[in-house]
């Protein structure tokens, strides 16, 4: 397919493009009295709207099957589908195809692709507040298929973005199912034995609520030291700092480095990869390890190593995902400092309780639980590539590059 030449026209000319109006304050209600009444992305969900409120004195209407599109504030550019009558506040514009001009569909696509200018507009004139307005929406310039190739492109992208739909909805169940595993599994083990109550929850019976302090030395990070910077490219130096933590493993995508100069001074606060280490400041409570490429990196002071005395007792797999769990989460939450910054202490990071079994049955328990986060990872994969074949399509079609003349016509 070669590339086509589509004239270039205003978003106008297209599209019907009808601004948000407020309705005086004193007819909302949250009994359903009138119609549902949308201000901004706050009541966007997944797809459509979630309204929250209502109004007896409707201002400004979308229908079924219009655009709801963000026009102030950071999330400008934003969107959901209609899917009823809705009167839209100041904060949004609903927008829909003009017959024998555009399809809707397409129009929420070839917004998507404009969405970076769109939002360039918004900022511009120094703005510290992004806004746009219905001329400036108007008089956007794009070059428009015709027709039948907008319908063609839509089902395209549609199609796409049901997929990666779909998979992003298979991780959320995912997650959850392994959470409801996690509570399973630690309430009442692998061997179908008889449970108890404790102060930290049930559990089998065989197994024994012990401090953590009694099975790990509790080691602190370090920041960088006074006047010095990271290094300007990558080193064999690797710094590790609240941000790139996640649950389970860091992330390594944005990751700092430091010179030579700089780890020499800080060099004994290390994370090993037998180490466990969970986030006391910032972000508190996320707990994991580090992959075999991190081994020995640097770590932030607001974070902590946990290293296990003897693995022959305690999995480090185990203890991830007990500290990860909801009895983990729960103590580190209750052992935290509530001040205005707050911090999880390392002294106070030793009396968290944890429920053991034997090794056997603490590893068995681990593989279970990382076979779940196998296959999250991989459903995650597939996600992010969806999401990348989303965004090149979106480029192709849009710009004609890739040219459907000739495909056929879809429903829109």
């Amino acid at each position: 397919m070669t590339r086509r030449i589509w004239p270039t026209l205003k978003l106008g000319e297209i599209a019907l493009i009808i601004m948000g109006q407020s309705p005086p304050g004193e007819t909302y209600n949250t009994e359903g009295v009138g119609l549902p009444l949308i201000n901004g992305p706050a009541e966007y969900g997944p797809v459509h709207p979630a309204p929250v409120q209502w109004t007896s004195m409707p201002t400004r209407l979308c229908e079924k099957g219009d655009i709801l599109f963000c026009v102030r504030g950071n999330t400008t550019g934003r969107m959901n589908w209609a899917d009823q009558e809705y009167c839209i506040g100041r904060g949004l514009a609903a927008i829909r195809g003009k017959k024998g001009a555009s399809d809707t569909s397409f129009l929420r696509y070839l917004l998507e692709y404009l969405k970076p200018d769109l939002y360039s507009i918004a900022i511009a004139g120094g703005s510290t507040f992004p806004n746009i307005n219905a001329i400036q929406l108007s008089n956007r310039e794009a070059a428009i298929a015709p027709l039948p190739e907008q319908h063609a492109i839509a089902h395209i992208l549609r199609a796409v973005q049901a997929a990666r739909g779909a998979r992003h909805h298979e991780v959320t169940l995912e997650r959850e199912r392994k959470a409801a595993l996690m509570a399973h599994l630690f309430a009442r083990g692998t061997r179908g034995e008889p449970t108890k109550q404790t102060p930290i929850g049930e559990m089998p019976a065989s197994w024994e609520v012990q401090k953590l302090g009694g099975h790990v030395a509790i080691k602190g990070g370090k920041r960088l030291p006074k006047g010095a910077s990271f290094a300007d490219e990558q080193t064999i130096y690797p710094y590790i700092r609240v941000v790139d933590l996640a649950n389970g493993t860091v992330k390594t995508n944005d990751l700092r480095f430091l010179t030579l100069e700089t780890q020499r001074k800080i060099a004994q606060y290390i994370i090993r990869g037998t180490d466990v280490y969970i986030s006391i400041a910032g972000t508190i409570g996320l707990v994991g390890t580090v992959p075999a490429e991190l081994d020995g990196a640097n770590l932030t002071e607001n974070a902590a190593r946990l290293v296990i005395r003897q693995p022959e007792h305690l999995s480090r797999d185990f203890l991830t995902a007990y500290l990860g769990g909801q009895s983990g989460q729960t103590q580190i939450g209750s052992l935290t400092a509530k001040t205005t910054q707050p911090k999880l202490a390392l002294a106070r990071i030793a009396q968290i309780q944890v429920s053991l079994p034997g090794l056997a049955e603490q590893q068995q328990i681990a593989g279970i639980l990382k076979a779940c986060d196998a296959k999250i990872a991989a459903l995650e994969r597939e996600s992010a590539l969806l999401d990348e074949l989303f965004r090149a399509l979106l480029e192709e079609l849009m710009t004609g590059r890739v040219s459907l003349a000739g495909v056929g016509e879809h429903d829109g």
